[in-house]
């Protein structure tokens, strides 16, 4: 069976796929990223977005996410003004110079091989730990430091530069204008899994609480 048209055409390799998408959910209460992440009802971690359907509202919050829709980051910048055009992140996670921004399949967290999935879990891992820094910290937010970006993304380039992504003089729509390659992950999951274990609050930039406002 092969769902989509064009560049979005995937084989399904499952004759029930198509009717399980018309079938009712379960609950009428869609479970929240938030209860999945605190089965006791702590409630410290929270969701920004609790359920998306469509494919469209993906594409729509993540043009609000690059807007910003005003608010930016510490030199008030939006996050698409700031790339401009060169995705970069710690970790594919956090960005500099947008404290308490952490983000599902940033940059160089795509995959030509292995499951999405288990990348994703390894993101919430490690977003569960930086909330868990937050709160063990007392500060109010942590903001990537750019060095430690830099070193992140150098060694991306390090390790990407050998495969079939980039060698060859190949033009493709993993690259950038510069050539880069700011979307593919250039080694196994496992090594992922290994590199968002835990937050190393020495690659951040802790931020104090404002007296007298608790936040």
């Amino acid at each position: 069976m092969v769902v989509g048209a064009g560049e979005d055409t995937r084989q399904v390799r499952a004759s029930a796929w198509i009717s399980s998408m018309s079938e009712r959910p379960r609950s009428d209460r869609p479970r929240r990223l938030a209860d999945w992440l605190n089965p006791t009802g702590a409630k410290k971690v929270h969701s920004l977005v609790d359920k998306v359907y469509k494919r469209k509202n993906l594409e729509l919050a993540w043009i609000r996410v690059q807007r910003n829709d005003g608010a930016g980051g510490v030199d008030g910048q939006s996050l698409a003004q700031s790339w401009n055009g060169d995705m970069r992140a710690l970790r594919g996670t956090t960005i500099a110079g947008f404290p308490n921004l952490c983000m599902i399949i940033g940059p160089n967290t795509g995959l030509g091989h292995n499951s999405m999935i288990y990348m994703i879990e390894s993101q919430l891992n490690y977003i569960v730990d930086y909330v868990a820094t937050l709160d063990r910290t007392g500060v109010a937010a942590l903001d990537t430091r750019p060095g430690a970006q830099q070193a992140w993304c150098d060694d991306i380039e390090r390790r990407m530069a050998s495969t079939v992504w980039t060698t060859g003089g190949c033009v493709s729509w993993y690259l950038n204008a510069a050539g880069r390659n700011p979307t593919l992950w250039p080694g196994s999951t496992i090594r992922f899994r290994r590199a968002t274990r835990r937050l190393d609050p020495a690659e951040y930039e802790l931020i104090p609480q404002r007296q007298g406002t608790g936040r």
